[in-house]
Order: C-alpha cells, then structure tokens, then sequence
C-alpha cells in the first residue's frame, strides 16, 4: 500500500503549525521521521489519524484520496501509562477492542497472545496486571498491541526510549519482518538507531520537511546538524556562586546508574536526555532527598501532578501539604505582588487555575515557591504545551531567580532551551551522566550527539 501526504497545511489558532508538507510511506519500507522539539512531528501524525482538521492538501491511499489514514493506522504513543488499563491484565488490555466470544475462541486466543509474547523474550504472563509489568515491558506490550491490531500503517513514538539494547534488537527484528506487510513511521531522536533500521528518512523542521531521502545516504553528523540547524551563541549571564548548596556521589535507583551531580547558589543547572533517559527519576531523586532545603518542584506533568485544577490561583498557591489549602486576606496581600511581578495573566485570583493558559498555569505553580521562599526549583520539560511569547516569559523569571541567589535544575529534551537558560549541563543517556559541561563550552548539535548515545557512558 501505498500512502500520500500533499502539501498540507495546518493552522491552529493562528500558528502556522505545518507548512506545505509532502510526503509518502510505503508497504515495504521503515519510514524514519525526525525533527527538533516542535517540529511539527506530532502534528503531522495527528493530522494521519484524523484528530487534526488540516486547512489545505490531499491525503490519500494507494491514489485514492481520504480524509485521513484513521482506519489504517494502529498508533504506538510515548505515554504508555494513558494508554494502558493499570488495573487489568495483559490479556485484557491486549484483547480489549475484541467482541467475539466464546470459550474455545478465548482460548486459541490466549495461546496466539502467549507464543507473541514469547517471541518478544517476555517473561510477565497474560494473567500479569499491568500495574505490576515495568517501564519497558509496558512499552512493548503497547507495541505487540499495536502490531496484533494488523492494519496497515504501523506508527511508533519513541518505541525504543525505555528498551534495554536486548529489547531493541529483538523489535527490530520483527519490524523488519512485519514491513513486508505494512508500513512503518518511525519516530525518534536516536540517530543510529534510525540509520540501523530505516529505508528512508525525512527529516521536519520548523514545520517543514528539510530533508526526505533514502536512508543509505545520510550520516550521523548530516542528520544531528540537520535537526540542530546552526549552533546558538550562549548570552546566559552567569549568576552562580562559589557556595555549593548541594552535592550527590553515587546516586543509584531502577533507572539511575551512579551519578554524581552538585548545584551552586544562583546556578540554573541543564539536565540534558530525551524520553526515557532518566531525567524524571533524577528529579523526583533530588526533590525527596534535597530535604534540608526549601525546594519547589514543578512536575513534567503540571496538570495531573503539580496544580489542583477546579480550585483557584489563590489555593494553588498557597497549597500547603499539612493543611491542604489555606486562605486569608494577609495571604492575598502576599500573593497579589508575587503573581504581578512574575507577570500572572489573571482576572482575580479566585479565578479556577484551570481557566488560565498553560504559560500562566507553569507561573502559578512558580509562584507556589516563591510564596514558599523556596530556595531551590526543580523544573521538568517546563515548557511543555506553552506558547513562545510564555517561554519568553519563564526564561526572564529563571534569570530572575538565578539573580536572586536560587538554585535551578532545569531538565528538558529541547537542547535549544538548555543553550539558552543554563550555565551548566549534565548530560543523560539511559540513566547515566555521560558528560558534564559549561554551556559556553557545548553546542546543541553536541548534546544532541551525546543524548542519542553518540559517546559511550560513563563520565
């Protein structure tokens, strides 16, 4: 089968999101697609699967034009957990769109899932509940999911961010398999990885496909510049101290593999690392062992983790573990300055938080440690879902706070930020600090590089 992409466009709320993008996948082939933070790469594929209304272009398959592919496509998503029922078992979750019955059915059924699973070195059984499986056994259920769904445009989202090298070859053996009948778009930042099992790549950037060729003749170095475009001049002025106010040697968990990582006073710190490098655990690791500090942690999930939603800006703010919310006029007195010289967009802070723009809702949870007096700010993929007048924003507050003596980790795959905002970057790779650099002394196309595992761990 044959599918067609024509210079589609697709605007939403005035953003010119994609540009005039052409492109095709095919029965047969591995279709890599790769791009910087923003791209357009999500985009596009929600345009594939019908959730995007596109303004101008043609879709169509094998020359016959659609309004979109949703029919073909069995999509595999980063998220894991939002696709997946925690409570059930694996045969559950694997057979939950299956209507037919009966018992002999159910039980062929069962054995076809069971030698799947084999086939993957799974060693978690069909009865198995979810919640009990790993990162990466729930990512490769997803994908056996996906894969037993037999459509005919295979999507993966990162498939690869959580997998041991064990587990990659052995999905790339059956993806390999799997091509002849299908067709597969294969999303990632893993450079050589994508030169080990694509036939083609297409590289999107800024909306736009820059690049679209087979993938025999591309190289690392081509493809990490054609993704980090040209290098940024690092202005960040520098604010840090000679006062160190912490330092971890030898940090260990499930996914976190001796690290050694320190902080200075008025230092914004870079974690560097894509999906499923660590960089989550390591800020969840710092925020529960950083005890003896005020410390404010804005979660990579802010709506689910870091605000009460229903309740308003006031009660965010002024949240408190032990008597959950507090409010009193001396409070809003306190507040109302705080919210205004961070630049809170509000009609009044009894507004619900969830009336308020994802930049403005980031500020209220920023604002959660300023009334705090919190004197470190751990801030995970803090501009997720944010517009660029809001990003603009958060870079003056960081500065600020930096300027007032706070400590900031700041962890984000888009390396573009990190050269912006940072005066050091510990670089993640799989749960390792694989390097460890002044921001003056690297580049994005470097980190991208070193984050794609370009360098062999560990520093």
């Amino acid at each position: 089968m044959h599918f067609e992409v024509s210079n589609l466009d697709l605007t939403i709320n005035t953003h010119h999101i994609l540009k005039n993008v052409s492109i095709h996948f095919d029965q047969g082939k591995i279709h890599a697609l790769i791009g910087g933070n923003g791209a357009g790469k999500s985009s596009l594929m929600k345009v594939l699967n019908g959730s995007y209304a596109y303004q101008k272009g043609t879709l169509s398959i094998n020359n016959k034009s659609v309004a979109n592919f949703s029919d073909e496509i069995a999509y595999v998503a980063q998220e894991v957990d939002e696709v997946l029922f925690q409570s059930l078992t694996v045969y559950d979750n694997l057979t939950y769109k299956d209507r037919t019955k009966g018992f002999l059915y159910k039980q062929q059924r069962k054995q076809v899932l069971k030698d799947y699973i084999n086939k993957f070195g799974l060693s978690f059984s069909l009865d198995t509940f979810v919640r009990d499986l790993s990162v990466s056994e729930k990512q490769l259920l997803v994908i056996v999911r996906a894969i037993l769904e037999n459509k005919r445009l295979l999507i993966l989202d990162e498939p690869t961010a959580s997998l041991s090298q064990r587990e990659v070859d052995i999905l790339f053996k059956e993806l390999a398999l799997l091509k002849e009948n299908m067709a597969i778009i294969f999303i990632s930042h893993r450079i050589p990885e994508l030169l080990q099992i694509a036939d083609d790549i297409s590289v999107l950037k800024d909306g736009a496909i820059s690049h679209s060729s087979p993938a025999n003749l591309y190289d690392a170095e081509t493809l990490y510049q054609s993704i980090a475009g040209t290098s940024i001049v690092h202005t960040k002025k520098n604010h840090s101290s000679a006062n160190k106010v912490f330092s971890f040697q030898n940090i260990k968990t499930d996914r976190l593999h001796n690290i050694d990582i320190h902080g200075f006073k008025g230092e914004v710190i870079g974690i560097a690392g894509l999906v499923g490098a660590g960089k989550t655990e390591l800020c969840e690791w710092l925020y529960h062992n950083l005890s003896h500090e005020k410390i404010s942690y804005c979660t990579e999930e802010r709506q689910k983790h870091g605000l009460v939603m229903p309740h308003s800006i006031q009660n965010n703010i002024c949240f408190k573990s032990n008597h959950f919310f507090t409010h009193n006029k001396n409070e809003e007195s306190l507040t109302l300055p705080l919210a205004n010289n961070i630049g809170l967009k509000y009609k009044s802070l009894n507004q619900p938080v969830q009336s308020l723009s994802g930049g403005n809702q980031q500020k209220v949870v920023l604002l959660r440690g300023l009334y705090q007096q919190s004197n470190i700010f751990i801030l995970d993929e803090p501009t997720v879902g944010i517009d660029v007048g809001a990003k603009q924003d958060l870079f003056k507050i960081i500065n600020q706070l930096a300027a007032d003596g706070k400590t900031i980790i700041y962890a984000s795959s888009d390396f573009n930020e990190l050269m912006h905002v940072t005066d050091r970057i510990y670089t993640l790779y799989k749960g390792h600090i694989v390097d460890e650099q002044l921001t003056i002394n690297t580049s994005e196309s470097d980190l991208l590089h070193k984050t794609t595992g370009g360098i062999q761990h560990a520093v």
